[in-house]
């Protein structure tokens, strides 16, 4: 299951319109292709793939983004330990990264790379995480952007970056699992919220 994008299934159930409980149950009849993944106590995922075949089979509209490939993530983090770590979780999970050590690598990035999530520090050299934060939020190009802030700054203010705009925030230090679902809970809402 590595190296290819997965969606949990209350995800997949959002895109089939149905109940959680039934892609579960088309899961374990075998009626839909899904998987335990290992990284995150045992929850079940489907790939993307998967889930396309699904919609196709059955004759269901594929929704806007679903099809455009890996679901790329953008790490903003100037600490290159951290950033390294975020990146080979990810990475893990099937998702498609890419690191900025700074604002100004990460306004590159936005253009270059368009990335459905990032993953931003608030603590950074240069312009502040903060800052960026409210500039993305004022940006219509921007609008689909998730953004996950993790940072080891304290408790008031991470909920003042939520304030701010940012999805989730995850404070460090932080398990694997905790990324990945604050990363899965805003892919349908930015990758396939895209027009």
């Amino acid at each position: 299951m590595t190296d290819q994008p997965t969606l949990t299934t209350g995800q997949a159930a959002k895109i089939f319109q149905v109940s959680q409980r039934t892609v579960i149950r088309w899961i374990d009849s075998g009626r839909l292709t899904g998987h335990r993944f290992p990284g995150n106590g045992g929850h079940r995922r489907i790939r993307v793939a998967d889930v396309l075949k699904f919609l196709k089979n059955n004759g269901l509209p594929i929704p806007p983004g679903l099809d455009s490939g890996p679901i790329r993530i953008l790490i903003v983090e100037d600490e290159a330990i951290v950033a390294l770590f975020i990146e080979e979780t990810l990475k893990e999970a099937g998702f498609e990264t890419r690191i900025a050590a700074n604002s100004f690598e990460a306004g590159q990035a936005l253009e270059a790379f368009d990335p459905h999530v990032m993953t931003l520090d608030l603590k950074m050299p240069g312009i502040p995480g903060v800052e960026l934060l409210e500039n993305l939020r004022r940006s219509e190009d921007e609008k689909h952007l998730g953004i996950v802030v993790v940072s080891g700054m304290p408790e008031n203010e991470l909920k003042e970056a939520l304030a701010k705009g940012a999805d989730q925030i995850l404070a460090k230090p932080f398990r694997n699992e905790d990324l990945l679902d604050c990363v899965n809970q805003l892919v349908e809402t930015s990758a396939l919220g895209r027009k």
